[in-house]
């Protein structure tokens, strides 16, 4: 049994798109046909790293920009939530000063202000009526068909 016997008149490699005998070579250039085989792996190893690198920067290009899209999508749905959110009368304190009437209330991290008329016109009128009249005013600012 043992290790199978080499058929060494049909062992051939493939040169200029054709499968040549290596028996036919004298033993110098078989020796020089080695290392030139060598040199091409060797070449074509390279450029499969150099692609690898070149992709790796394209794909960390890419990853940054991933990175900052889904920081503005963060804040946009931030946004979104804010004004998107009910505003209900607890939120809303009604300011009855002198000539005006205003209600404050806490938006987006801030103290808005909103005018609602004249004292003279708006100051018999119930709270409920000035949130209302608040509320209007402020989702046509922030939200559609509110």
């Amino acid at each position: 049994m043992g290790r199978p016997t080499i058929d060494f008149d049909n062992l051939t490699f493939r040169e200029k798109g054709e499968d040549r005998i290596l028996m036919d070579y004298p033993f110098k250039q078989l020796i020089g046909i080695e290392s030139r085989l060598q040199r091409t792996i060797k070449k074509k190893e390279d450029k499969i790293q150099q692609w690898k690198e070149s992709i790796k920067a394209q794909i960390q290009s890419i990853n940054k920009e991933i990175m900052g899209i889904k920081y503005d999508l963060r804040n946009v749905r931030v946004a979104i939530n804010e004004k998107s959110k009910e505003f209900d009368f607890a939120k809303y304190t009604i300011l009855r000063n002198g000539k005006y009437i205003r209600a404050k209330i806490r938006i987006m991290g801030r103290v808005r202000w909103v005018h609602i008329g004249s004292a003279a016109e708006w100051g018999s009128k119930s709270d409920k009526e000035l949130y209302e009249v608040c509320k209007e005013k402020l989702s046509s600012h922030f939200t559609q068909n509110r």
